[in-house]
């Protein structure tokens, strides 16, 4: 897992306490086992003709987006709940 990915996890998850807390032995078991899973699965997508310039064209969009200045807020959410966590790295509105 790239730095970059793993703080905005360690951040959503800052407010989380108890059994469900990011990090334990378990979960690194289950993030690895994952992460190998979807290495395999992006490789074998890499091969399909074209993914790679569609890829190629949403990072542009995105690199786009990231030039055009935004209000700045400094307030990090975090998650209260595993759910709420979840929703916070995956972009996702929380209530």
């Amino acid at each position: 897992m790239s730095g970059d990915n793993a703080l905005v996890i360690a951040m959503a998850c800052r407010g989380l306490h108890g059994r469900i807390a990011c990090g334990h032995g378990d979960r690194r078991g289950i993030a690895v086992v994952l992460l190998i899973a979807f290495t395999g699965i992006v490789a074998t997508l890499m091969l399909l003709p074209y993914l790679k310039l569609i890829g190629g064209i949403a990072l542009l969009v995105i690199a786009a987006k990231l030039l055009v200045p935004e209000d700045e807020g400094d307030e990090i959410a975090a998650g209260t709940t595993l759910w709420n966590a979840i929703r916070i790295v995956g972009g996702l509105p929380t209530s």
